[in-house]
């Protein structure tokens, strides 16, 4: 995933875990670590279909996802990366036009 993010200058990341039933918890600090060296990368996370059992085991290790999204399927997914990146765009928009 972060090979993709570098190569493609991706600034956003959706992971779909809906067929993850269980994480313990090396796999989930892994996770961890692998979204906030996504943000580092400068990509906005967003995690799709988090079950309620991988949400407890998370939440559990006590790990901060302030940098991160969720959402209940990809399609939601997609639909937040576009408002995100029209909401860039017209931002970037305003920079350049006052200026």
């Amino acid at each position: 995933m972060l090979g993709g993010i570098e190569r493609e200058h991706a600034t956003t990341a959706i992971l779909d875990v809906t067929g993850v039933t269980m994480l313990d918890n090396a796999g989930a600090q892994g996770f961890a670590m692998g979204m906030n060296s996504a943000h580092l990368l400068g990509a906005h996370c967003i995690l799709v279909g988090i079950r309620p059992e991988v949400a407890q085991s998370l939440v559990a290790l006590g790990l901060s996802f302030d940098q991160i999204s969720t959402a209940p399927t990809l399609q939601v997914a997609v639909q937040q990366h576009l408002g995100l990146h029209q909401q860039n765009q017209h931002n970037n928009y305003h920079k350049f036009s006052t200026s």
